[in-house]
């Protein structure tokens, strides 16, 4: 029995079709975190101009708060994508996955070093252990999908919507 299969149960399972509604429901919440997002910045910036006079913006500090707030916009614009992909039922990519194997790499990264950060920017967060746990656990899948993902040739992998018609007759 290979370590993999010890951990993470049956590693095809990572491959498997997903159902319809937990497809439909990532991508309400992903649409959800994009509104919130939209929200932030254009409440931002409707305080700023309503009270602008009444704090003492520095034109650094506004240079922090328009990079903040493009960062919030080009992921609007990343989650709006993919929950176009996830409520359309299929991907333009490929090989049909949701994620480039690069940006699993990427978000593999970024959840395994943000914590890290948090705990030398603020070191008073280990109190929460259990939040840094689970963005390790978050990188780690997204190391082992990817993973997967690159010994998989691509017409391997399931589609995200099954083919019309029934089952082929077994044999």
């Amino acid at each position: 029995m290979s370590p993999l299969f010890r951990v993470s149960g049956r590693p095809e399972d990572l491959l498997r079709e997903s159902p319809r509604s937990l497809e439909v429901l990532c991508a309400l919440m992903l649409l959800g975190v994009a509104t919130m997002f939209v929200a932030h910045v254009v409440f931002y910036e409707w305080f700023y101009w309503t009270y602008r006079r009444d704090y003492a913006y520095t034109f650094l500090g506004r240079v922090v708060d328009w990079i903040g707030n493009l960062v919030l916009l080009l992921l609007t614009v990343w989650m709006v994508r993919t929950a176009r992909n996830l409520l359309r039922g299929r991907s333009n990519r490929e090989d049909s996955g949701l994620l480039a194997q690069r940006s699993l790499r990427i978000w593999g990264i970024l959840f395994a070093v943000v914590p890290i950060l948090i705990v030398v920017a603020a070191p008073k967060t280990l109190v929460h252990f259990h939040l840094l746990l689970g963005f390790w656990t978050a990188a780690g899948a997204c190391f082992l999908l990817a993973a997967r993902r690159a010994r998989t040739p691509p017409g391997a992998t399931a589609a995200m919507v099954a083919e019309a018609g029934p089952p082929a007759p077994i044999e």
